[in-house]
């Protein structure tokens, strides 16, 4: 679990692939951002609250990773948020990590107002910023990639415990809500949008559950799958459940790897060990009808490789009277 999460938070700390997720899901694959426009943020926000007794508690909250981009005149902040598991409060955990966000940003211009030597006053003065001073937008996106399908909240509305009668339908009106951005990778509507790895890492997720619409996904899109980058390669490994075979396939051509290739190998490997454990089961079924069967020899037959091999011995099984006679001819 701890290796796919640091998998993902790597791969996408890539500038080029982070302008791609934001131009992909905000953006609509219109390339807005660039890669040059972004600088990466600390993720760590703090605020220290003081009751009135003067007892202080530190609020801390981090985030997995923070950037910073230039668009024009203007600034964005796109904090990204990796979840592998379904969090049932998340609106509610993205709600304060935004808050804390906000809150900086005003200390940031007090702090600035300070040092110019600006003195404020009133309601400047209780506000901690000017009249004329704005703040920097904040769209967090939360990265879902876990194995099962997200069915938790993704707004306060839908959290609160209120039914869909007129009345609260007004109340509604009046409380605020917070709703989430979430990207859940296994169900990316348009991967066309994504330009870098990410179009292949999020058109591949989709198939993952349905070996044949993973295949015609294969043929569909040869071109692009035969030189895949070896970090979109390894995610992928990871995110499919298959990182040892992914590992073994690992060979750069190129300058990439051949996705197509390394697929057909192993799609082959899949079958060939289907085949071999049918036709074990085939040989324990028949054994078992000629006595008890030794932990020593379930082992030997159970570890076996070689489907050749196994099928010899069934007919070898099928000729035997008992499992003693069976062992003696193996």
């Amino acid at each position: 679990m701890a290796e796919k999460d640091v998998g993902m938070k790597n791969y996408l700390k890539c500038k080029l692939r982070f302008a791609d997720l934001i131009n992909g899901t905000i953006y609509n694959g219109k390339q807005i951002v660039k890669e040059d426009d972004l600088s990466e943020q600390p993720n760590e926000y703090g605020l220290i609250l003081e009751d009135k007794k003067g007892k202080k508690q530190v609020v801390q909250r981090y985030r997995d990773i923070v950037m910073k981009a230039k668009t024009g005149e203007y600034y964005i902040v796109f904090p990204v948020e990796n979840q592998m598991n379904v969090h049932y409060a998340m609106p509610v955990r993205m709600m304060l990590y935004d808050a804390l966000a906000y809150a900086e940003q005003v200390k940031e211009l007090e702090r600035k107002h300070e040092k110019n030597g600006e003195k404020l006053k009133g309601a400047e003065f209780l506000s901690g910023m000017k009249k004329e001073d704005k703040l920097i937008p904040i769209v967090p996106i939360v990265v879902y990639y876990g194995s099962v399908e997200w069915d938790a909240s993704q707004d306060i509305h839908s959290m609160l415990e209120l039914d869909d009668s007129l009345q609260n339908e007004e109340l509604k009106k009046y409380v605020p809500n917070y709703k989430i951005n979430l990207l859940n990778v296994g169900n990316v509507e348009c991967p066309e949008n994504y330009k870098s790895g990410l179009q292949q890492l999020f058109g591949m997720l989709k198939c993952k559950s349905d070996k044949t619409a993973m295949r015609n996904y294969i043929d569909k899109h040869k071109e692009k799958l035969s030189s895949v980058d070896a970090e979109t390669f390894r995610l992928l490994g990871n995110l499919l459940g298959n990182a040892e075979e992914f590992e073994k396939y690992q060979k750069e051509e190129n300058g990439g790897i051949d996705m197509c290739r390394a697929f057909d190998e192993i799609y082959k490997e899949e079958q060939e060990k289907g085949r071999i454990q049918g036709s074990i089961e085939i040989l324990l079924d028949l054994l078992k009808e000629k006595g008890e069967i030794s932990d020593k020899l379930l082992e030997k037959i159970t570890e076996s490789t070689d489907v050749d091999v196994v099928k010899k011995w069934i007919k070898i099984a099928a000729k035997s009277l008992t499992i003693e006679e069976f062992e003696k001819n193996i």
